[in-house]
């Protein structure tokens, strides 16, 4: 962000109401303890890289895994099966 813009945005504070403002910071929190959580744990990801307790340290996911759905099977239930195979 540059100087400019900045400055923009601290005149713009000047003209917003309590509640405006209240939001405002609420979600400046939550912004910068987004930040900090990453910080810690990239920082965390770092000293198990350089103690050695760990080779390499696989990308998170961001996409959420496609949810299987059940299929049904004909005959005894499967620990009945199982069960039954043990005898």
């Amino acid at each position: 962000m540059t100087q400019a813009t900045l400055l923009k945005l601290i005149s713009q504070l000047e003209v917003l109401e309590i509640e405006e403002l209240q939001k405002l910071s609420q979600a400046i929190k939550v912004r910068l303890s987004t930040v900090d959580e990453s910080d810690k744990l990239a920082g965390f990801y770092s000293s198990l890289l350089t103690s050695g307790l760990v080779s390499h340290i696989k990308p998170i996911c961001s996409q959420q895994q496609p949810r299987l759905s059940l299929i049904e099977i004909q005959g005894n239930p499967i620990s009945q099966t199982i069960i039954e195979d043990r005898r």
